[in-house]
């Protein structure tokens, strides 16, 4: 982040902040440098941002409007606004969501927001492009401390189960945790913040989760505690996009064993049963079979003994019912060298969607290489794994997207981490 925004985003702490600083306050903007910043940095940032403490001239104007009786608490506004638009131009959206929640959680101290703190966060997320649902969703979040209070689809709870979920809220049940973890999911910037309520010794990518702080939660994280069973990234995400209102899903593999030609048997009596929303991940050394038992799971090769079923239909009895059903990437490269990222995704399209326009076929792409993040190099050629263009990251990101347009049900990704 550049030392100019860095300087705007300071004395904006220091415009919303009180002219007597707590150390919690003081801790929440250290918080927020410590993020995008090195941690030899962070004192000098904070020795500035004292200093605007007692430099700056923040005391209200109060215009009183007798016609209607409202009052009005009027600051320096256009050093405020001149502040937003610069912060508003070099942040991602996702930092401008963080950096809300810090200036509201710098304001939430006292446990309200006054009319005037009121105003400044509603002109600052006006400036800086962040809708006013968002501020308010970030704003009941930071404020909740009961369950009651966050009863939307915007939020997830984890707590102990004892008592029935009766709210619109998502739930996980974690036995033997004391108190309740609050997430909040803005869709937008498909950003994730975190809470713990509770005393229950808990961390957060290895790191203390301190009881009424509020984190950002990244992709992969992983909640952890002693007695506890690990909350991981990919299961509340899972219940935040797979609704028990969808139609119901489930994959079973009873009793599944595979033997080769030679004799040799590669499975034996493997069983699984899984429902819709969830991220698995199958590990083992190599030539353990890891392969084989994906070919036997996604209706490549049949097993030997054993039945595999999608909600109750067997897969290779059933293959004209199921088709389209079940996504499958395998190891190897399927992208076409000469052609670019978008000409690889759009022809795969067009073979697959016959009946789409070139339109429909060009939007269908356009969606994919953004929730991949491939937007930026789709102009550029795929090249071989020799003479490189795009990285390998990006390649197995690209292999991912041709089965992605077809939006299966069910996926299937073989050595999704190799080369990476």
């Amino acid at each position: 982040m550049k030392e100019e925004l860095l300087k705007a985003i300071v004395k904006l702490f220091a415009i919303v902040a009180k002219e007597r600083i707590t150390d919690d306050e003081r801790s929440n903007v250290r918080d927020f440098l410590a993020i995008h910043l090195a941690h030899d940095y962070v004192p000098i940032y904070m020795a500035l941002f004292d200093q605007h403490i007692e430099t700056a001239n923040i005391d209200p104007v109060l215009i009183d409007h007798s016609d209607d009786e409202t009052i009005e608490y009027v600051d320096d506004w256009a050093n405020i606004m001149k502040l937003c638009k610069l912060i508003n131009e070099g942040l991602t959206k996702q930092q401008k969501l963080v950096l809300l929640l810090k200036l509201i959680e710098l304001m939430l101290q006292d446990g309200l927001l006054s009319e005037r703190q009121s105003n400044l966060i509603f002109y600052i997320g006006e400036v800086i492009k962040v809708s006013q649902q968002e501020v308010d969703l970030i704003t009941k979040f930071l404020a909740a401390h009961d369950v009651e209070e966050i009863d939307s689809d915007f939020f997830l709870v984890v707590d102990e189960g004892s008592v029935e979920h009766e709210f619109k809220s998502k739930h996980i049940i974690r036995p033997l945790i004391t108190g309740s973890i609050f997430f909040l999911r803005i869709p937008d910037a498909e950003t994730y913040f975190v809470k713990y309520l509770g005393i229950s010794a808990l961390t957060l990518n290895g790191l203390n989760l301190r009881s009424r702080k509020t984190y950002v939660f990244p992709t992969g994280s992983t909640i952890r505690g002693q007695k506890m069973r690990p909350v991981f990234y990919s299961e509340v995400v899972g219940k935040f996009l797979y609704s028990r209102e969808d139609t119901q899903l489930s994959f079973v593999a009873k009793d599944i064993s595979y033997t080769f030609k030679s004799g040799y048997e590669a499975l034996h009596k493997i069983n699984i049963a899984e429902e819709g929303g969830k991220l698995i991940g199958l590990m083992g050394a190599s030539g353990s079979g890891k392969s084989t038992l994906l070919s036997v799971l996604n209706g490549s090769a049949a097993p030997s003994h054993g039945t595999i079923t999608v909600n109750g239909l067997d897969i290779y009895q059933k293959k004209d019912w199921l088709d389209g059903i079940i996504g499958f990437v395998p190891q190897d490269d399927f992208l076409i060298e000469e052609l670019t990222v978008y000409e690889n995704l759009f022809f795969a399209a067009q073979l697959t969607f016959g009946q789409h326009t070139k339109e429909q076929s060009d939007d269908l792409v356009i969606k994919t290489l953004r929730s991949l993040g491939l937007s930026e190099i789709k102009d550029l050629k795929v090249g071989s794994v020799l003479d490189k263009t795009i990285s390998g990251g990006q390649r197995k990101r690209l292999n991912i997207g041709l089965e992605l347009l077809r939006k299966p049900t069910i996926l299937f990704v073989d050595e999704p981490t190799s080369g990476l």
